[in-house]
């Protein structure tokens, strides 16, 4: 391993982790289980982002194991922080992200290895995730989960390979960059997941400005993962948490938006767009099976992030 590190792998795994010590556990027995035909070297780089639980014992019992595991400590919370200290310590030609509660298949960095030789000149790629439920869903999780992809960061295009573009962006769990294509403040720390906060945001800002820079990428349709989606996320009160606060984030992104008349610190036409919202899932879920009342319930959590948000900020004196 210290030999392969002194003459720079041509590929790192990045991980980001925070309080997930069980799942990064099982991530991590994945990365073993690849298939390392006609791989060149390559490092699996875990950012400890100050985890309160027993992530340093998982990480300790993977290092002394045949796993290429360099570890490293961010203090300072926050996925966009973890993000941009894993930037600054890659020592790969190539860094692919995944997370902590991700499995990979077997193929899937012989996939990106493959991509990477076959488009030298593109900087960004991305792979399927699909989700791998831990415990029995409910049915309506099972008939929606379409209406609710985003919030278990599932992303499948297809089985082909194309070139990326500003509507078909992949997702972080599943997604590589050229290293030289990112610098140490790529991630926005405003963005991106703190803690519990469930904020995001940060990686699709990134792609997005490479491609409008000029940059290409492309779907790499067989580098697949598996999403593990806990009982805990397989709850209403979670799509709840989750799509609130996509709409601060959409919020945060945009900025504010024109709206003369105010209430209660936000503009009377959020209050409307989120008042209908509210009725047009009320209105599906007396009527509608789940396939059409949760992108409803999707839909007004947005609007409710975004209106919880202006609120925020006129409490805090801003203005637009």
């Amino acid at each position: 391993m210290d030999a392969d590190c002194a003459r720079q792998p041509d590929i790192t795994v990045a991980i980001c982790t925070w309080n997930r010590a069980d799942l990064l556990d099982i991530t991590l027995e994945h990365l073993n289980r690849l298939d390392l035909t006609d791989i060149g070297s390559f490092e699996v780089l875990v950012v400890d982002n100050a985890s309160p639980d027993r992530t340093a014992q998982v990480l300790q019992t993977h290092s002394s194991g045949s796993l290429p595991l360099r570890c490293i400590a961010e203090p300072h919370q926050g996925l966009s922080h973890a993000r941009n200290a894993a930037v600054a310590a890659a020592r790969g030609k190539h860094v692919i992200w995944t997370d902590d509660d991700v499995c990979v298949a077997p193929g899937w960095l012989a996939a990106y290895q493959a991509a990477f030789r076959e488009h030298p000149d593109a900087v960004l790629f991305g792979g399927p995730i699909l989700p791998r439920f831990l415990g029995q869903p409910p049915r309506w999780l099972l008939q929606g989960i379409e209406c609710v992809s985003t919030a278990y960061a599932l992303r499948d295009f297809g089985d082909r390979a194309f070139q990326l573009d500003q509507r078909r962006l992949p997702f972080g769990a599943n997604m590589a960059f050229r290293s030289d294509a990112l610098c140490r403040g790529s991630f926005d720390p405003a963005l991106g997941r703190v803690g519990a906060k469930l904020l995001s945001g940060e990686e699709s800002t990134v792609m997005s400005s490479l491609l409008e820079g000029g940059a290409t990428g492309w779907w790499v349709p067989t580098a697949t993962v598996e999403h593990m989606i806990p009982p805990e996320r397989q709850t209403l009160g979670y799509l709840r948490d989750y799509y609130a606060a996509w709409g601060r984030t959409s919020h945060r992104i945009n900025g504010r938006e024109p709206g003369r008349r105010q209430l209660l610190g936000a503009p009377l036409w959020l209050w409307r767009q989120t008042i209908e919202a509210h009725a047009r899932f009320l209105a599906a879920r007396c009527a509608k099976p789940a396939s059409s009342w949760l992108s409803h319930y999707r839909d007004m959590m947005v609007e409710r992030g975004r209106l919880g948000s202006y609120r925020e900020e006129s409490r805090a004196g801003l203005t637009s």
